[in-house]
């Protein structure tokens, strides 16, 4: 009778609480620790921020629009943050972004679409990998499905960023 009215009467989750207990439930707590808006990726010992870049961070929560941008701008937007203490921050090689993109639980989903990364949308974001055959070109990787391509530096793509 008890378990009944546990199940029947207890306050139904709104819908972003609901959303956010089954996120938690897809993150293993032991691969990221979060640092202010730094995770620290244990697995590769490097510092990723937690947010899209151009996303406001306001009290931990990221909002707004994530930037998207030709490689220069990307370079130069990256090359003068200072967030965490850290002033070297940079765009990730095709290798790292590949990297934490490959979730262990769901081959077609990513890390940095899911906590504890926050408002990073899916779609291509540059990497600092260049094109082997253009001088102007960027490898440049899509975390919604996975695939990778270079591109003409001018195209417009997300930026995260990375940090040793």
């Amino acid at each position: 009778m008890f378990l009944f009215f546990l199940f029947f009467f207890s306050p139904p989750l709104l819908a972003g609480e609901e959303a956010l207990v089954e996120e938690q439930k897809k993150v293993p707590s032991d691969r990221f620790e979060l640092v202010g808006d730094v995770l620290y990726d244990k697995k590769t010992g490097l510092r990723w921020l937690r947010c899209g870049v151009g996303s406001d961070i306001d009290k931990g929560v990221c909002g707004g629009s994530p930037f998207l941008v030709g490689y220069a701008e990307a370079e130069r937007i990256v090359g003068g943050l200072s967030i965490g203490g850290l002033n070297d921050w940079r765009i990730p090689t095709l290798a790292e972004i590949e990297e934490i993109s490959e979730k262990p639980d769901s081959p077609d989903d990513s890390w940095l679409s899911h906590a504890p990364f926050s408002n990073v949308p899916r779609g291509f974001y540059w990497s600092s990998t260049q094109s082997d055959v253009y001088h102007r070109q960027y490898w440049a990787f899509d975390i919604g499905d996975g695939s990778s391509g270079y591109f003409i530096d001018t195209t417009k793509f997300f930026i995260v960023t990375v940090h040793y």
